[in-house]
């Protein structure tokens, strides 16, 4: 349901124990809150992880986790946050859609204009080109979800600038397409941090003793070299810096690597 739901599909409930069935032909449901990096495990469980179920998932990830300091010096927002933040909502809410003779809404589509649709395409070959050359199942699956988010991003950032005293824009423009690359490659960078924390939980002693003596950058025959003196073969750990590849690890080049 909630995979479908992503992809705007009609959801449609027939349950026994009610007479009559329920039929959305226009789902939408936002769902926004926290979660301690320990549980991911939980939200990942089952084949949530296998299934696209994590990659629809937009995470935000702070690079600074310690834990802050109390501070007696008061410090007070120079305008009204909340009102501005309500200001900007109402003006998105209270659009009033077009329907037909039936009710139905009727979509007022914007287009991408020439060059800004060539930088959007230009994006997406480029990371194409490097799943397939990674031959990473997690970036290849984190970056299908991404795809679809970018063109969302530039609607709704398209739409934010009008409800920000912009001018309503007729075409999406190449300084929007740019704005959501940055968007989502900022929640690339999270996605893949998500994804090792999950992993880190079902590594094994061995892939754990390996992973701890890897330094930030290396070879791969300085890989096969510590994981031998681990106990892991050359083949194996061949296979794990492969599955691991954009989790764990990226590549640098043919042969040398980073890890995260």
């Amino acid at each position: 349901f909630w995979m479908s739901v992503f992809n705007h599909k009609v959801a449609m409930s027939d349950r026994k124990s009610s007479q009559s069935g329920v039929f959305i032909a226009n789902p939408f449901l936002c769902v926004i809150g926290t979660i301690q990096p320990k549980v991911l495990g939980e939200l990942a469980a089952g084949n949530r992880n296998a299934n696209g179920f994590m990659e629809r998932f937009l995470f935000v990830v702070p690079d600074d986790q310690s834990k802050v300091k109390w501070s007696s010096e008061r410090k007070t927002p120079s305008f009204d946050i909340v009102a501005a933040w309500r200001e900007i909502i109402s003006k998105l809410t209270d659009i009033v859609p077009a329907t037909d003779t039936n009710g139905n809404i009727i979509p007022e589509n914007v287009l991408f204009a020439s060059e800004a649709f060539d930088r959007l395409v230009k994006w997406q070959n480029e990371y194409t080109d490097k799943c397939n050359a990674d031959e990473s199942d997690t970036q290849t699956a984190i970056a299908s979800k991404l795809e679809i988010y970018a063109v969302r991003f530039c609607l709704l950032l398209a739409v934010a600038d009008w409800a920000t005293g912009a001018k309503k824009k007729k075409t999406i423009d190449t300084a929007t397409v740019e704005r959501s690359i940055r968007l989502t490659e900022y929640f690339r960078v999270t996605a893949a941090k998500v994804q090792g924390i999950i992993g880190e939980d079902g590594l094994t002693d061995v892939q754990l003793a390996v992973m701890s003596e890897l330094p930030d950058k290396f070879t791969t025959a300085e890989g096969v070299a510590i994981a031998s003196k681990n106990g892991m073969p050359e083949r194996t750990f061949k296979r794990f810096l492969r599955e691991k590849r954009g989790v764990f690890f990226s590549r640098d080049s043919h042969g040398t690597y980073t890890k995260f």
